[in-house]
């Protein structure tokens, strides 16, 4: 299985230790070496952590609410932009 890991500071510069991971691949559950997939928000105090099954009918379902919340986003900040 091909890994992809990507970690990045939201707030490179500042204080706030916001991050994102996104992670596909092999990892450890227990003793068993399993396919893990998951996005994973984080802020100072909570994080979000939005994960997939592992077979195929689930990943379909998981990309589709990775483009759904990635809209959500957009949308969102476009709305903040738009009130300063």
């Amino acid at each position: 299985m091909e890994t992809y890991v990507r970690r990045k500071w939201l707030n490179p510069k500042g204080p706030q230790t916001s991050s994102v991971t996104a992670f596909h691949g092999e990892s450890y559950w227990g003793r068993t070496l399993r396919p893990t997939t998951f996005l994973n928000i984080k802020d100072c105090n909570h994080s979000v952590k939005l994960h997939v099954y592992s077979d195929d009918k689930h990943h379909r379902k998981f990309i589709k609410k990775l483009c759904r919340l990635a809209r959500e986003i957009t949308r969102f900040a476009d709305w903040l932009e738009r009130q300063q």
